[in-house]
C-alpha cells in the first residue's frame, strides 16, 4: 500500500532522554539513565559522577574513584502512555475540544554492566573500566481499534471493522573501553571506545475485523495492509573524551566530547508480501533508512559541595547537542540537568533532580518539509543504601511529559467503503486538524555496585 510507506517516510528523526516513545519508533530513543544515582539527580554526572557507569558520560570520572576494583549492574524500567486525540467541532464548525480515540501504556526495559579496576602508582592512577549498555532503543507498541457509525443512536458500541497496530524492536548497543589517568586526585583525563552494533525492526499492519466482512459486499474488496521494514546496522567506532578538575575542595569542574558517529544500515522488508527491493519507492526508502546518525554531544557541568552539617552535592550539566549533524533542518540545542543530594545522619541520601531537554522531529506539511522543535521536561527522585559493607543499592523515580501534534498514525481513507458508514465519509486529516498526543513516561532505574 503506497500511502502506508509515505506515512512511514514522513516520520521525524527524534531523540528523547527518558524515551521509548512510539513518535521515535524509525528514529529509536537514546537510552540515557545507566545509573540510578544520577539518574535521581536529574542525569547530571559530568563533574559529579561517584559511581561506575557515569564514565560512559565522563571517562575522565574513573580515574577519581578510589577502589581498586568496580563492579555495576543496572536495571532500567519504563512505562510509557501514549493518549491521542483530535479535534471536534460544532454544528457552526467552532472548535470544542478534544476527543481521545486511543491509549496505550506499554512497559520497556534496559541493562547495563561495567567493570573497572585502578592500578595506583605514587601520585599516578591509571584505570580501565569496560561497560556494556544500550545506546539506543527502538521498541515500540501501538495498538488502535477502528469502528464505524453504527448504534451510535441506541446507546450501544459500533462493531469493530479493523485493528490496526505498530511494533517495533532492536537496539544499537555498545561495548565499550574507557581509559584514565588521575594526578592525586585533583584532576583527571579519560578516553573512550565504543563498539556500537545492533538491528531494528518495525512493522506496521491493518487487519479487517469480520463485521467489516459481513458489511462490504464482494470480500475480496478488503486487502489488510502490512508493511515491514528491517535495518541490520554494520558495526561502527565511537570515540570520546573527558577532563575532570578539582578546583577545590568543594567544588569541581568537567566537560567532555563525544565525537559523531554514523551507522550504515542493509535494509529489507515486504509490503504486502513483496519484497522491499520490488516495490516502486524503494530507492526512497533507502535515502532514508540506509544511514543512522548520532550526533557529536559537548558536556560541560559542575559538582559544589557546601558547608553543610550533613553531606550534601550539588551537581549540575549543560550538554550541546550538535542536531545539524542528523538533519540541516535541526538547529543546534543546550539542553539542561541538575540535581542534589543530602545525606542524612544515618547515611540515607535523598536525591532530586530537574531535566530539560529540547529534540526535533521532521515535518512535511503541504509539500514544505521543516524540523519541528519539541522539549521535554523532566524530574526525578532518589535514595540508596547499603546491604554489605562492600556493597549499595542505588534506586531512583524519573518522570518526563510532553505535548506534540503529529498526523494520524492511519489515515481514514483506508476504510472509505460506502458499506460500512451510515452518515460518515472518511476523510485524511491534514495539519489543519493534526492529532494531539499526551505522552508520560514514569521510570525505575535500580543499580547494584561492588567496590574493593
Amino acid at each position: 500500500m503506497k500511502r502506508l510507506i509515505a506515512i512511514t517516510l514522513l516520520i521525524g528523526l527524534m531523540q528523547a532522554g527518558f524515551g521509548y516513545s512510539l513518535l521515535n519508533r524509525e528514529a529509536g530513543d537514546m537510552v540515557r539513565n545507566f545509573d540510578a544515582r544520577t539518574a535521581g539527580m536529574g542525569s547530571a554526572s559530568v563533574a559529579g559522577g561517584l559511581s561506575l557507569l557515569d564514565g560512559v558520560v565522563n571517562p575522565a570520572n574513573i580515574g577519581l574513584m578510589d577502589a581498586a576494583l568496580q563492579l555495576q549492574a543496572s536495571a532500567y524500567v519504563a512505562k510509557n502512555n501514549d493518549d491521542r486525540s483530535l479535534p471536534m467541532y460544532n454544528f457552526f464548525d467552532s472548535y470544542v475540544g478534544d476527543a481521545t480515540y486511543a491509549t496505550n501504556a506499554n512497559f520497556f526495559d534496559d541493562y547495563t554492566f561495567a567493570l573497572k579496576y585502578a592500578l595506583q602508582l605514587d601520585d599516578l592512577r591509571l584505570a580501565v573500566a569496560l561497560s556494556h549498555r544500550p545506546v539506543v532503543n527502538f521498541y515500540s507498541e501501538y495498538d488502535e481499534q477502528v469502528r464505524n457509525d453504527a448504534n451510535s443512536n441506541y446507546e450501544e458500541y459500533p462493531p469493530i471493522i479493523a485493528r490496526n497496530s505498530i511494533d517495533g524492536k532492536g537496539r544499537i548497543q555498545a561495548g565499550g573501553m574507557q581509559i584514565a589517568l588521575s594526578y592525586t586526585d585533583m584532576i583527571s583525563a579519560g578516553i573512550g571506545v565504543n563498539y556500537l552494533y545492533g538491528d531494528t525492526s518495525l512493522r506496521r499492519r491493518i487487519v479487517w475485523a469480520d463485521a467489516a466482512y459481513d458489511l462490504v459486499s464482494g470480500s475480496t474488496n478488503l486487502q489488510d495492509a502490512d508493511f515491514s521494514l528491517k535495518r541490520d546496522f554494520d558495526a561502527a567506532i565511537q570515540l570520546s573524551g573527558g577532563i575532570t578538575y578539582r578546583v577545590s575542595q568543594r567544588f569541581v569542574l568537567a566537560g567532555s566530547y563525544t565525537a559523531k558517529t554514523e551507522l550504515d544500515a542493509t535494509l529489507s522488508g515486504n509490503e504486502n508480501g513483496v519484497l522491499l527491493d520490488s516495490l516502486a519507492t524503494a530507492s526512497n526508502l533507502h535515502d532514508a533508512y540506509d544511514t543512522y546518525t548520532l550526533p557529536a554531544e559537548i558536556r560541560a557541568g559542575v559538582r559544589y559541595e557546601p558547608r553543610n552539617i550533613m553531606r550534601t552535592y550539588f551537581n549540575a550539566d549543560v550538554r550541546f547537542v550538535k542536531w545539524s549533524d542528523v538533519s540541516s533542518r535541526y538547529d543546534d540545542v543546550l539542553n539542561y540537568y541538575c540535581g542534589v543530594e543530602h545525606r542524612f545522619a544515618s547515611s540515607l541520601p535523598l536525591r532530586m533532580g530537574f531535566m530539560y531537554e529540547t529534540t526535533y522531529t521532521t515535518v512535511d506539511e503541504d509539500g514544505i518539509v521543516y524540523g519541528q522543535e519539541i522539549t521535554t521536561p523532566g524530574f526525578s527522585l532518589g535514595t540508596g543504601f547499603a546491604v554489605l559493607p562492600k556493597v549499595t543499592v542505588d534506586v531512583a523515580a524519573q518522570f518526563n511529559y510532553r505535548t506534540y501534534e503529529c498526523l494520524d498514525l492511519f489515515m481514514d481513507s483506508f476504510y472509505d467503503y460506502p458499506e460500512l458508514w451510515n452518515e460518515i465519509e472518511p476523510a485524511d486529516r491534514g495539519w489543519d486538524k493534526p492529532d494531539t498526543v499526551k505522552e508520560t513516561t514514569v521510570g525505575l532505574t535500580t543499580s547494584i555496585s561492588y567496590k574493593w
